[in-house]
């Protein structure tokens, strides 16, 4: 049996990965590579089949290196570069070729997109046709994770996959907060420096958002108002304006990769600008930064394993602004006490934002959660937050994590049905 360090070690190293484009359309393109690298010819038909929350996250997300938003090409551009070598980074591998070929494959109506309910999560269902015959590939519970392979009929690689992640022996949902605070302050430093590099990464794509060239620019729009004075440059306002511009230039389709956090880049972004911007303005060393990252990054797959890894629920406010929000009282020196406090308020706070897809406004929630991460986080070191049972605030942080849950899968069974209807409705 691992130990807790051990095992969380394995989680980081599983769930903290870099991706270029949004994590949906690329899980898209990644199946549509696998299903069509099995065969030799040419394509004649493309057919993809999503869970729900997949499908909404994909829909109006911006494709990188094509300037086009949505399922349809994803799936086209995976199918041409075939090369699921690549994992997340699949569309890294996109000419210019293939985008005008992608353009034909859709025009021509030989990609075809569905949603089903059978499935929740991470689903998706690739079926590539081709002159020499056909392909299946599935990926389920994670974003890259291959669960079943048919070249024309043969099963070339099956397991069981249903709504949930694939089974392991250790699971986030057996532990409590203080766990993972503990533990990782008594980590090597050696063991978590991996996940400095996500900083550098994200703060790249940050800059590039910074140009106002994507999305909504609300980055730039940031930068705008600062200098008009509407907005001030105190540490909320900084990382609001990193981490909405590094959004804009994902969701607007940036060509450049940024580290993930749990399969989303969102998440990621909000973890890892917003830890290194604050333990830069305190002067934190690379230890406490990586130490900071390791506890917002598992944090979120401690909530995420309550939540599910799709939910209608916006993620990056709730998971990883809760992450988020328990980094930065720790960095700040706060005790358990504090740190769980801070987590309250940010739950009490921002639990009823909805996930409405992954797209351009997507910056509005980072922005949002970001701030009111450090904002919880400095008010709790005043021991100001929640010392009560409060709506579906809890005792612990746990018992509201708990009813996050709950909120999410029994009470909000039917959002992303009635979100999708609204967005096709919509693209009508």
């Amino acid at each position: 049996m691992l130990s807790l360090q051990e095992d969380f070690i394995q989680v980081l190293n599983k769930q903290v990965q870099p991706a270029l484009g949004c994590t949906e359309p690329v899980a898209i393109a990644l199946a549509c590579a696998k299903a069509s690298s099995l065969l030799q010819g040419k394509i004649k038909y493309i057919q993809v089949e999503t869970s729900k929350g997949v499908f909404k996250n994909a829909h109006g997300v911006g494709i990188p290196n094509t300037g086009e938003t949505g399922i349809f090409i994803a799936a086209a551009l995976g199918a041409l570069v075939a090369n699921p070598e690549l994992g997340l980074q699949v569309l890294e591998a996109v000419a210019d070729e293939d985008v005008k070929e992608a353009h034909k494959l859709v025009a021509a109506n030989k990609v075809e997109t569905r949603y089903t309910g059978d499935f929740e999560g991470v689903y998706v269902k690739a079926t590539v046709k081709k002159t020499e015959g056909q392909g299946i590939a599935c990926i389920s519970g994670m974003h890259d994770h291959f669960s079943y392979v048919e070249k024309n009929g043969q099963v070339l690689y099956t397991e069981e996959f249903m709504s949930n992640e694939p089974t392991e022996s250790f699971s986030m949902k057996n532990i409590k907060v203080a766990d993972i605070i503990t533990t990782v302050s008594n980590m090597d430093f050696s063991s978590l420096s991996f996940l400095l590099k996500g900083v550098e990464m994200n703060k790249n794509i940050a800059r590039e958002g910074l140009k106002g060239k994507y999305g909504l620019s609300i980055g730039y729009g940031y930068g705008l108002l600062q200098e008009q004075g509407v907005l001030g440059r105190d540490i909320v306002d900084e990382v609001k304006m990193l981490v909405t511009a590094a959004s804009d230039a994902r969701m607007g389709g940036s060509s450049l990769p940024v580290m993930t956090s749990c399969g989303s880049g969102n998440q990621g972004i909000i973890i890892t600008l917003s830890i290194a911007k604050v333990a830069e303005k305190l002067g934190k060393t690379e230890e406490e930064t990586a130490k900071a990252l390791a506890i917002s990054h598992l944090v979120n797959a401690y909530v995420k394993e309550h939540l599910g890894v799709l939910a209608p629920i916006c993620g990056a406010s709730v998971s990883a602004g809760l992450g988020t929000t328990a980094s930065i009282t720790w960095l700040l020196g706060g005790n358990i006490e504090r740190i769980t406090g801070a987590m309250q308020g940010v739950a009490a706070n921002l639990t009823g934002i909805l996930c409405d897809g992954a797209k351009s406004t997507c910056s509005f929630k980072l922005a949002t959660s970001a701030g009111e991460a450090i904002i919880s986080a400095y008010l709790a070191m005043e021991d100001i937050y929640i010392h009560k049972v409060q709506g579906i605030i809890g005792e612990t942080i746990e018992d509201t994590i708990r009813n996050f849950s709950l909120i999410s899968k029994d009470g909000m069974g039917k959002a992303d049905e009635t979100i999708l209807d609204i967005m096709l409705k919509n693209a009508q």
